[in-house]
């Protein structure tokens, strides 16, 4: 029964302190531009794609971290003598202000690089045209950046996992290829960029 409250208390915590990292990533990267466009209102990421970010992208993978992950096999808690590992609860390890600060602070300087590195550094890539005369333009730099932004988290996601039983790491590839999915809708219709 301890052992239920034990993880309990883990992966709340790691869901929060989580949920706060994504969309801080997430938000930061855009305001880094926001600096770039001179504050004009230009979004970054096409709108429509925009609004799958919490939804489809990182919202569901977390919620099968929650449900999934145990930190140790469940035999350990019943063997004597592992009294102390119940003790995580008690000394708030997993949601002190000191952690939730180090997530946001992790959370900044990815922004700032992914920002920088995956979009001006392609975009000073993109003054040379391809073999049909087209170069690379600012959308497909705002969906370089928001790619980057999911695979990071869902690579951050996955290194938080203890337990590698296939239901996260599933899930996790199947919203890399719903983002390809969704680009190849997306390019179906006029109506996005």
């Amino acid at each position: 029964m301890f052992q239920h409250g034990r993880e309990c208390y883990r992966r709340n915590a790691n869901f929060v302190c989580y949920t706060f990292y994504k969309n801080i990533l997430y938000v930061l990267t855009q305001y880094w531009f926001g600096f770039y466009s001179g504050f004009s209102g230009q979004p970054l990421y096409e709108p429509f794609i925009y609004q799958l970010y919490n939804i489809v992208f990182t919202g569901t993978p977390i919620v099968i971290y929650a449900v999934f992950d145990y930190q140790y096999p469940k035999q350990t808690f019943v063997e004597s003598g592992n009294y102390h590992r119940y003790m995580i609860g008690l000394t708030n390890e997993f949601f002190t202000v000191k952690v939730f600060w180090g997530w946001m602070l992790y959370a900044t300087l990815q922004s700032v690089c992914i920002y920088f590195f995956a979009f001006h550094f392609v975009e000073i890539a993109s003054t040379y045209a391809d073999q049909s005369g087209r170069a690379y333009d600012f959308w497909c730099a705002g969906q370089n950046v928001f790619f980057v932004c999911v695979f990071l988290v869902s690579f951050t996601l996955l290194k938080m996992h203890h337990q590698y039983n296939g239901w996260g790491e599933v899930w996790l590839a199947l919203n890399a290829v719903a983002y390809f999915v969704v680009l190849l809708l997306e390019s179906q219709f006029s109506m996005f960029p």
